[in-house]
């Protein structure tokens, strides 16, 4: 049986059925010639997996998933998520459409076989291009926000497997 917190106030994915991972679309090195790989699906047990390998090779280093939102809203103060796994992860907003655009980002640590909630506040997030750490980026725009993401990298070199309970504004 799964449990809830009642205290999150507004779900973004529950991954309760299938259709909730079927907008969420991998983004790996590849795009900058490595050879990284990952995926995320479904469990019948009402969670999502987002596994793969990091491969530092040919200027590789990461892997990634994400998904289009309507915005966060406002009067929240972060993003909740409850995951069971190992490794070093961030967690991404996009406030642009644009695959190349601003990423705020907040790295989140896990380490064990439990399941452990994770609280992300906005105020912790920091603007980031490419991978480079900006200094003259606008504020974190909440009602902007059109993308959330999850990415490993950092020399992780391995296979990795993350398992998503939910993910929820708090």
């Amino acid at each position: 049986m799964k449990v809830r917190y009642s205290h999150m106030l507004e779900s973004l994915f529950e991954f309760s059925t299938e259709g909730e991972v079927i907008n969420w679309q991998a983004i790996n090195d590849g795009v900058m010639g490595g050879i990284s790989t990952s995926s995320i699906t479904w469990n019948p047990v009402g969670t999502a997996t987002f596994r793969g390998e990091v491969k530092l090779e040919n200027n590789g280093g990461f892997a990634s998933i994400r998904c289009l939102v309507p915005g966060l809203g406002t009067g929240h103060q972060g993003v909740a998520l409850r995951v069971k796994g190992a490794g070093k992860f961030k967690f991404k907003l996009r406030t642009d459409p644009f695959v190349d655009g601003v990423t705020y980002v907040q790295p989140f640590l896990i380490n064990g076989l439990d399941w452990q909630v994770v609280l992300l506040p906005f105020d912790d997030f920091k603007p980031f291009f490419r991978g480079l750490r900006l200094t003259d980026a606008r504020l974190l725009d909440l009602a902007s926000v059109q993308q959330i993401g999850i990415l490993i990298g950092d020399h992780q070199p391995g296979p990795f497997a993350l398992e998503i309970d939910w993910i929820r504004c708090y």
